[in-house]
């Protein structure tokens, strides 16, 4: 179902995959350890891809984090979401001069 630019996308080295299927693929961030289920809809026109993310591979269930209208777009948002949890991280590091876990 996913079609050769967007497999080539989601099997990027900032990945580690934890499953494929034919409509979605389960990718973990290696900078963060947050674990995103890649959804493809077929019969959506305009928002194609839904987005859900989990903290740690161990957590039970996924939450719904955005839609979006391609896998592209669906990278961006996960790497900006790293960025800001990052971010974070280092913000409370700064502050309390350590940091505990990322979340």
């Amino acid at each position: 179902m996913f079609n050769r630019k967007e497999d080539n996308l989601l099997h990027d080295p900032y990945f580690r995959i934890i499953r494929e299927e034919e409509q979605f693929v389960e990718i973990q961030s290696l900078n963060t350890g947050h674990c995103w289920n890649v959804f493809k809809n077929q019969f959506e026109k305009i928002h194609k891809i839904k987005l859900y993310h989990k903290h740690k591979q161990s957590d039970t269930y996924y939450h719904e984090h955005r839609i979006c209208r391609n896998v592209a777009e669906a990278i961006e948002q996960i790497k900006a979401h790293d960025e800001y949890v990052l971010a974070l991280a280092e913000k409370k590091k700064n502050r309390y001069g350590r940091v505990k876990e990322v979340n």
